[in-house]
């Protein structure tokens, strides 16, 4: 098993592994307006995709998990 720490730049709130495993999909809240959902490449670490959900300050969202 191969085990290695990626920083986050926000609290973590959930995280999943694809059934490839290739990819670990991880959702992190920075805020009650604004969470990003972001995808790390499980062989390089490096982010291969993310996407801000909200983030306007009137709004709150609610953000758990990707299906």
């Amino acid at each position: 098993m191969k085990q290695s720490n990626v920083q986050t730049l926000y609290p973590l709130v959930t995280m999943s592994i694809s059934n490839d495993s290739k990819v670990a999909i991880t959702v992190t809240k920075k805020d009650d307006t604004e969470y990003w959902v972001k995808q790390y490449s499980l062989e390089t670490y490096q982010i291969t995709f993310e996407e801000k959900i909200g983030g306007d300050p009137n709004s709150y969202i609610k953000c758990k998990e990707v299906e």
